[in-house]
């Protein structure tokens, strides 16, 4: 789906899927406990994703690339060396 961000409409993807319990057990951090919650519950992650790419607008900063030269930042010029995506957790 399109989103609104701050740089403008952007796709946006969400990705939901169980945490395994082992997860849990080895990794407690990633889950806050509090009185609401039972040990039995299922726990959800939720990953949001934005592709810049497929954005309206494409804003862009740049410093410098080392010894890439004629190129611009929002273009596909640059092949694998940048990614214009986000993920959050």
């Amino acid at each position: 789906t399109m989103e609104e961000t701050v740089t403008g409409e952007t796709e946006t993807t969400y990705k939901m899927h169980p945490l395994p319990l082992y997860i849990l057990q080895s990794q407690p951090w990633l889950v806050r406990k509090d009185d609401l919650q039972q040990d039995n519950d299922r726990v959800v992650e939720v990953i949001k994703s934005k592709n810049y790419t497929n954005s309206e607008e494409k804003p862009s900063y740049h410093y410098g690339f080392g010894d890439i030269h004629e190129h611009e930042p929002t273009a596909n010029s640059l092949g694998q060396f940048l990614t214009r995506q986000s993920h959050s957790r």
